[in-house]
């Protein structure tokens, strides 16, 4: 499980041992913060890293987890990334939250990003709007893995080739069709490696 700053620390502790239900300004007052928003942070941070959810009965409840068993854990979707040479900017804000069980990231929640996939250019293995699932964590080069990457300031899901000594690095698809092109080495980051490709939400 991720680690807990002190103030989820002590918000895992007030749901875990409530007899009451506490609406955004209770959690607040009760955690001497200055504004729900705070509150609503840290209750999506303890979502995201696995422990707690969303009472399916009611929206403003949350359930506790298991601790040896975290179940379903919601993800920020992010759109924007376009499989193609003409990426769009990733927001700053999600889109939307996907469920994902927990179990099947085989790493840790908090590493995972999901990201919209626009464009064909990475068919068939990525179709166009599937869900990439992108662990953060392994942000370093391999080839012949698709990687979600920053080129220009614009978001892409590519393979890589990259040639240190030439100051090189390549971006390839599975589409044939879609010629490989050369990054700005200037301005290029890999994100992350892709770990997952989901077509039903």
């Amino acid at each position: 499980m991720s680690k807990l700053n002190q103030t989820q620390t002590e918000l895992l502790q007030i749901l875990t041992n409530r007899n009451q239900s506490y609406t955004l300004d209770d959690l607040a007052s009760l955690l001497n913060l200055a504004n729900r928003s705070s509150v609503h942070y840290n209750i999506k941070e303890l979502t995201k890293k696995g422990y707690i959810k969303t009472n399916p009965n009611n929206p403003s409840d949350y359930l506790v987890l298991d601790q040896q068993d975290t179940g379903i854990t919601l993800l920020p979707l992010y759109s924007g990334a376009k499989c193609g040479p003409d990426g769009k900017f990733i927001s700053d804000y999600e889109t939307d939250e996907i469920p994902i069980p927990s179990k099947i990231l085989k790493f840790e929640v908090s590493n995972a990003l999901a990201i919209r996939a626009e464009g064909d250019s990475m068919e068939p293995k990525i179709p166009a709007n599937s869900v990439v699932i992108v662990n953060k964590n392994e942000n370093e080069y391999e080839p012949h893995n698709p990687f979600l990457i920053i080129n220009n300031n614009q978001p892409l899901i590519k393979m890589l080739f990259i040639d240190n000594s030439k100051d090189l690095i390549l971006l390839s698809s599975y589409n044939s069709k879609y010629e490989p092109f050369l990054a700005n080495s200037d301005n290029f980051r890999i994100i992350g490696k892709v770990r997952a490709v989901f077509n039903f939400f």
